[in-house]
């Protein structure tokens, strides 16, 4: 059956994106409900909804709900079955079928590229998600049409920033591999919106794509990039720009934007070690906004935002009170419940006198217990007489099992042999005694 929910024919080859291409007009059903909740009929119509991108399949106006049906499933109410069919009688209003506007932002990422693609070329589906990274491994087909692939898949996944595509087959020693970035989100969205920006990184290698980043971002002017210390960075580019807009009396506020979670917090006593006191004035007038970012560890029932703030108080030696804009918490790694055992496992397990005898292999016991006859004879002369007799059996089995348990002790036993001791000569015992002379304890 041709499914009526797909893109127009007209995308089909496309190569550079066109998203205007892919609007079109869907016949839909639809069932309509007056003062019946939501709750009450979305168990029977769940699996007969109308499920695209950014579309709700129950939508509620003036005290009326209107369910939107899959055109592929539903064209009239009789293709309900008979027990839906039934559930539903005397609760809708009205059965009817609607036009729909369906655009770009409406399909899924496989609906897309099938109409995109030439017929008999595979969909490539598979994928992997590291962070806001897309990764694929586009085979030789799909190259003619790998940036439109990377532009769909950055468009419908809503974590991906970067699509990459790797290149070739990983060859080299340290597992490294060619890649290629087939789209990407705008990284850069305070320079393009005309504020002016000075970038930093130690690092020569990501140095140089940071300006690279500003050639591809199209980004002329009002920036300006570095390779210097942070603490070197904050002290003179920073310092002297804050104060040369103090003087000139320009608008507008700075933001500094310290995003290394774990060093970030102590390059705050900058601040204070840098500025004299004219200068902490001028800068205090219209004071800057730092976006700190720092990792805190804290136990069940500690304030993580509590302990982020006292960090930083104790790096600048300053309350925060009255200065603080705002703090956010992000918990990082699985949260782990409480354990049950909280005694650490010891790493060299010390043989004690019990374990040892634990280990010690058992010996085997011969006795005569399962030849005693237990079973008695009926009458009260005959029972005293079974008794007596097992008593005399069990006195014998005491004896055989104590000369037992004697021999396995004598046969354990062993002589301790005497320790050799070495002759020390004169000389030895001389030396000996002149370094412990010469130690201080």
């Amino acid at each position: 059956m041709t499914s009526l929910l797909v893109p127009p024919e007209s995308v089909r080859g496309m190569t550079c994106l066109d998203r205007s291409a892919f609007t079109t007009t869907v016949k839909l059903p639809f069932l309509r409900f007056h003062d019946v909740k939501v709750s009450k009929v979305r168990p029977v119509l769940k699996k007969y909804l109308l499920k695209i991108r950014n579309f709700k399949g129950f939508q509620t106006t003036d005290n009326k709900i209107t369910a939107y049906l899959n055109p592929n499933l539903i064209q009239k109410f009789e293709d309900f079955s008979e027990n839906d069919r039934e559930q539903l009688s005397g609760l809708y209003e009205q059965f009817g079928i609607t036009d729909l506007n369906v655009n770009y932002d409406n399909w899924h990422t496989n609906d897309l590229l099938k109409a995109i693609l030439p017929e008999g070329i595979e969909v490539p589906t598979s994928y992997s998600l590291i962070g806001h990274i897309v990764h694929l491994n586009l085979r030789d087909m799909h190259l003619p049409y790998k940036t439109i692939i990377g532009q769909v898949f950055l468009d419908t996944l809503p974590v991906a920033k970067t699509v990459v595509n790797k290149m070739n087959t990983i060859d080299t020693t340290f597992r490294h591999f060619t890649m290629e970035i087939l789209a990407v989100r705008n990284f850069m969205p305070a320079a393009l919106k005309g504020v002016k920006v000075f970038a930093n990184d130690l690092n020569p290698e990501s140095y140089k794509w940071l300006k690279k980043n500003f050639v591809i971002n199209k980004i002329k002017s009002n920036y300006q990039s570095f390779n210097m210390d942070g603490r070197e960075f904050l002290r003179t580019v920073v310092k002297d720009d804050i104060l040369s807009r103090r003087v000139n009396n320009e608008v507008g506020s700075e933001h500094i934007v310290m995003n290394l979670p774990s060093l970030a917090v102590e390059f705050m006593d900058v601040f204070y070690e840098c500025f004299n006191e004219d200068e902490v004035k001028k800068m205090c007038s219209q004071p800057p906004i730092i976006h700190l970012y720092c990792f805190v560890k804290a136990n069940k029932g500690e304030d993580a935002c509590r302990l982020g703030q006292l960090l930083v108080e104790e790096k600048l030696g300053c309350n925060l009170q009255e200065s603080l804009v705002d703090l956010h918490n992000k918990i990082m790694g699985k949260n782990k419940g409480p354990q049950k055992n909280q005694k650490s496992k010891n790493v060299f397990k010390v043989a004690t006198v019990r374990s040892v005898k634990l280990k010690a292999k058992a010996q085997k016991v011969v006795s005569n217990l399962k030849n005693l006859d237990l079973k008695g004879k009926k009458g009260s002369k005959g029972n005293k007489d079974k008794t007596a007799q097992i008593d005399q059996q069990l006195l014998e089995l005491r004896k055989e099992m104590h000369q037992s348990k004697s021999k396995m002790k004598v046969q354990n036993t062993k002589p301790e042999e005497k320790k050799k001791v070495p002759n020390r000569t004169p000389v030895q015992t001389d030396a000996a005694t002149s370094l412990v002379g010469q130690m201080q304890i």
